[in-house]
């Protein structure tokens, strides 16, 4: 038996040899129907092979600078600048504990996200003219979790919120002293967001070549295909 997908290249569930469905589900249907009205967006879709007493991690974002280490040479008079890195974005670890033999899987989930914030420099020429950043971190740490052989976990409470300030002016006369704060406003935006996570363990049967299994289907054709050259 192969995986099915649909038009959009999501996988459908199986219910038996002859019927093939997706699962009726009105929160499944709430997040389809926010992310087409793009009020929410995805993030990450990965597809992790784990074994027992293993961890792995998905991180997606961009790399920012977080320090600057300046090192003047007086004898030849250059400035040697190296600059420390960090991920901003969102990193999510789990850790597999235990997998019965009855389709249980015991593991702990370490999700969290970042988001930068620029630091407040006197000037960008002590940086070799790069700005440095701060991160803004929420995470959550699940303890451990049982969940049986294609049961969804919803993960929720990373909450971030953002301040936008943006000032619009007339060119010119909005830099005028007293009279210029008659041509320019100030606008400001507040939003809050939440990072709703939702993890489904497949436990993978060794003797059948991790196909079958306890009813595993990879997330995109690309896993399956992964699968089958022995990955």
């Amino acid at each position: 038996m192969k995986p099915v997908y649909d038009k959009k290249g999501r996988p459908v569930y199986v219910s038996d040899s002859n019927q093939y469905r997706q699962p009726d589900n009105s929160f499944y249907a709430y997040l389809e129907a926010q992310v087409v009205a793009r009020n929410t967006k995805i993030l990450a879709q990965p597809t992790l092979l784990v074994q027992e007493g293993q961890k792995a991690t998905v991180e997606t974002g961009q790399d920012y600078v977080v320090n600057v280490d300046r090192d003047e040479n007086g004898d030849t008079g250059t400035t040697l600048y190296t600059y420390e890195k960090e991920n901003a974005g969102l990193t999510f670890e789990v850790n597999v504990d235990k997998i019965d033999d009855n389709g249980f899987v015991t593991m702990n989930l370490n999700p969290s996200i970042s988001i930068p914030i620029p630091a407040v420099q006197s000037s960008l020429s002590d940086t070799g003219g790069v700005q440095i950043y701060n991160f803004n971190r929420r995470e959550l740490e699940s303890g451990s979790i049982r969940l049986r052989d294609g049961q969804t976990l919803i993960l929720t409470g990373v909450v971030s919120e953002s301040q936008l300030e943006a000032v619009r002016k007339w060119p010119f006369l909005g830099d005028l002293p007293l009279l210029g704060s008659l041509f320019r406003s100030r606008q400001s935006t507040r939003s809050k967001d939440e990072l709703v996570i939702l993890v489904t363990p497949r436990v993978l049967d060794d003797d059948q070549g991790g196909v079958f299994g306890y009813g595993y289907r990879p997330a995109t054709q690309q896993a399956t295909q992964l699968m089958q050259n022995g990955f």
